[in-house]
């Protein structure tokens, strides 16, 4: 009786005296038993019942006093009983000693003593038995009519489970083998039989299995039966899988790699054999031979393709160098050629009023010259004086004028190219300086009539670097009188200053051809233009954005169609903070770096 509490007669001896004295004249058969069902007392009712000596072994099992084959029954009833704080009722079959058949019904449960110790008591509730002595022949003919069929229904049972266990075992692909204590082979599936190289299931058949396939590691060293794993199942009573670099050995005296498991049979508590499946891993092995090869192979290709990609990094990085250099030579080189344009438009402007000037302080000159000629020989009048003055009046008139108007241009394209050609911050009017920008381009935008208008508070001031905002101005001027407009074409341009809370947004806008989708999407690329040898050096708008996101921490974006002219939104701080361009990094500029 597993789980029971140990030895016969561990219960308390005076509880065992006292059951004694007690049920011995009880008309009702009564019976004490152990944990494990042994018998410690039975009253003289049950003894003669049960055919039991009166002086009965204590401890002995009760399964003595039952059917053979009814033992396993016996044994789960008594588990029952055991487990049972209240009386359950059980049916117990025994064979008297004059071969007489009794079937009887029993209550039992679980009681124990003041050390803990629990013990089960049994009675019977119907001693009818009892009284009538002995079972009819009748009686007895249909009980034993029924323990026959009873037999034969349970040995149908075992023979179709047995033919059900065979078929499977048969029709499995994974192979077993079962062996007994002996370690010799009691059944093989046909899987197992032609894994291991046999004819049929009868050539392993009481064979020694260790013997037969499991004699030597893979080495060839022999195998002791003392380390064979599938013997230790026997002696741990649990199961056991092996996943380690152990072989089988076929009947031709080859060798093959196994992943293997051995399933102990228990009868009782007795483990009587050992059920073995197998595997044949010799593809796993190949498998994950190839696999560490193509791991060798790849991890060598990546080493070379890693020294590779390094050298072409290298490269990379030293062609990126050079080509940042070029681009800030070349944006350089964009901003004096605009530089040029704007001097030399100045200078041609400049050119008129200067001339003028010249003109006029060199008639002037000549009347002075002979009006003194006739003071001299003493031939000139009052008339002549009065001429005189008055052409004075008129030339030095006519010279103020025109250098003055030369002074002013000269002031504005001063502090415009100033500004370009540097980047010093200051606090500045960004409508003044906005009228300035467009006063020192007018001599370039005459020629064609454009209007440009500016709309921007007088009280806006910036702190921030206004040769910055002269250079974006002054290529969006210029880019739109490139290829907003024909030639003869007069349009229009907008400056539209927007005050905001923490910023500022500069709408730049004209009403000239706009652009296609694909020109807006590549419009701040470098090096792109659609005027290629037509006076486009592809930069001009690249600039633009560098000088917005990178110098002034702004954001700049395009939106124009065909026929719709072109808005450019410049959205700008009020104050550019210091160092701008590292601030700014990340993400802003585009192509090979900031201007």
């Amino acid at each position: 009786m597993r789980g029971g509490p140990g030895i016969p007669g561990s219960l308390n001896m005076s509880l065992i005296a006292g059951f004694n004295a007690l049920v011995e004249t009880v008309d009702q058969p009564m019976l004490l038993l152990d944990g494990k069902g042994g018998l410690l007392g039975a009253n003289a009712h049950a003894r003669r019942l049960l055919s039991i000596a009166d002086d009965f072994s204590v401890g002995a099992p009760l399964s003595r006093w039952t059917v053979e084959h009814e033992h396993y029954a016996l044994a789960d009833q008594l588990m029952r009983w055991y487990r049972s704080r209240t009386p359950i009722v059980g049916t117990l079959k025994h064979c008297r000693d004059d071969g007489e058949l009794i079937s009887t019904q029993w209550r039992g449960c679980s009681i124990g003593d003041i050390d803990g110790e629990h013990g089960i008591l049994l009675r019977m509730p119907n001693p009818r038995l009892l009284r009538e002595g002995f079972l009819t022949l009748k009686q007895k003919a249909d009980a034993l009519s029924r323990e026959i069929a009873e037999r034969k229904r349970i040995e149908a049972s075992l023979a179709r489970r047995e033919q059900e266990l065979r078929l499977l075992l048969e029709s499995s692909g994974q192979p077993f083998y079962g062996i007994n204590r002996e370690g010799k082979c009691t059944f093989a599936n046909p899987a197992c039989v032609d894994g291991l190289g046999y004819e049929s299931e009868q050539a392993l058949l009481g064979k020694n299995m260790h013997e037969l396939v499991h004699h030597s590691y893979k080495d060839g060293r022999p195998m002791p039966v003392q380390e064979c794993r599938i013997y230790n199942a026997f002696g741990t009573g649990t199961k056991v899988w092996v996943d380690a670099e152990e072989v089988f050995w076929r009947k031709d005296g080859t060798s093959f790699p196994v992943e293997y498991s051995a399933f102990p049979i228990r009868r009782g508590d007795d483990i009587v054999g050992t059920v073995v499946s197998f595997r044949d891993i010799s593809r796993w092995r190949n498998a994950e031979a190839k696999i560490v090869k193509l791991n060798e192979e790849l991890e060598s290709r990546v080493n070379e393709r890693t020294a590779a990609l390094a050298d072409a990094k290298q490269r990379l990085e030293s062609t990126v160098d050079e080509l940042k250099q070029t681009q800030s030579f070349l944006i350089h080189t964009e901003k004096m050629a605009a530089l040029g344009q704007l001097v030399a438009g100045v200078a041609h402007e400049i050119n008129t009023p200067i001339g003028i000037g010249v003109t006029a302080a060199s008639y002037l000159k000549d009347q002075v010259q002979h009006y003194h000629a006739r003071y001299q020989d003493g031939s000139i009048t009052r008339g002549d004086f009065e001429n005189l003055m008055s052409a004075i009046l008129e030339l030095t008139e006519m010279i103020m004028v025109n250098l003055d108007r030369a002074s002013k241009l000269i002031k504005s394209f001063k502090r415009v190219a100033v500004d370009q050609s540097s980047e010093i911050r200051q606090v500045f009017s960004l409508r003044t300086y906005l009228e300035e920008i467009i006063a020192s381009l007018a001599p370039q935008l005459r020629k064609y009539r454009h209007h440009i208008e500016i709309v921007c508070p007088d009280t806006l001031e910036l702190d921030s670097y206004p040769g910055i905002y002269s250079q974006i101005i002054t290529n969006l001027v210029l880019n739109s009188v490139l290829h907003a407009f024909d030639d003869e074409e007069a349009g229009t341009i907008t400056l539209r200053v927007v005050p905001r809370d923490h910023d500022f947004v500069l709408l730049y806008q004209d009403d000239g051809l706009g652009m296609t989708a694909e020109v807006q999407q590549h419009i701040f690329d470098p090096f792109y233009t659609t005027r290629r040898g037509m006076g486009g050096s592809g930069l001009g708008m690249y600039l633009v954005f560098n000088l917005v996101t990178s110098s002034l921490c702004g954001k700049i974006d395009c939106v124009s169609k065909l026929g719709e002219g072109v808005t450019f939104t410049l959205t700008l701080p009020y104050c550019s903070p210091e160092n701008a361009r590292e601030k700014c990094q990340g993400g802003n500029e585009v192509a090979f770096g900031a201007a």
